[in-house]
């Protein structure tokens, strides 16, 4: 379906079309009487193949099972009676294994609220590469998150509200493939600390910070 293109993968299959011809000039020795398809690996060695008697549909869906990612050629041959064939053949991809993805918040692990921090995101993908990211401070909300463009680092603003978070991440492969759920844990706390600014420029050098213990 598109040429040179890595869409195999665990949930969603490439499909090969093979369409019948005819051979010209049209004889009787020059008809076709059977097909050969099968899958080359990158060097051009064949891997699998298999024949299909002629057909009279309009076309044939075929599928193939491949066990190993990489880059592959699917071919088809047309046999006539001599056994002189022509072939075609097209280039394609498997990606079937998902991403690999870890996040860290290098600041540390205890954060006011609000504030907003640089997010480390590591992905790693040897076939495809990474393509999307989605993060969020809470599970339930990652699958409703928007998809980004996949970046090493990601400005987030924390939550307004103290306790302990989880920080997830998902990351998606150019093929489709979903990575697991990465999750980074801290502490959001409030400031307790006044800041009493004054109003008067000559004032700023002597400002004041006052601790409140208690609420």
């Amino acid at each position: 379906i598109k040429p040179g293109a890595v869409v195999y993968n665990r949930e969603r299959k490439n499909k090969f079309i093979v369409k019948p011809v005819k051979d010209l000039p049209y004889s009787e020795n020059n008809k076709i009487k059977e097909y050969e398809y099968g899958i080359k690996n990158i060097k051009k060695e064949i891997v699998y193949k298999t024949k299909i008697k002629q057909f009279e549909e309009s076309a044939v869906d075929l599928g193939v099972e491949l066990e190993r990612d990489g880059k592959y050629y699917f071919f088809v041959r047309a046999y006539d009676l001599n056994n002189n064939y022509s072939e075609k053949e097209m280039l394609f991809g498997v990606d079937k294994i998902q991403p690999f993805v870890d996040i860290n918040i290098a600041a540390g692990q205890k954060f006011e609220i609000k504030e907003i921090v640089d997010v480390e995101v590591k992905a790693v993908d040897n076939e495809t590469g990474v393509t999307k990211m989605r993060v969020e401070c809470i599970n339930t909300r990652l699958l409703k998150a928007a998809w980004l463009p996949y970046s090493q680092s990601l400005r987030y603003q924390l939550p307004e509200k103290e306790g302990l978070y989880d920080l997830w991440c998902e990351v998606k492969d150019v093929a489709g493939n979903s990575s697991d759920y990465a999750k980074y844990s801290f502490y959001l706390y409030r400031d307790k600390n006044i800041k009493i600014k004054s109003s008067s420029k000559e004032m700023e050098s002597k400002e004041k910070i006052m601790r409140v213990n208690q609420e």
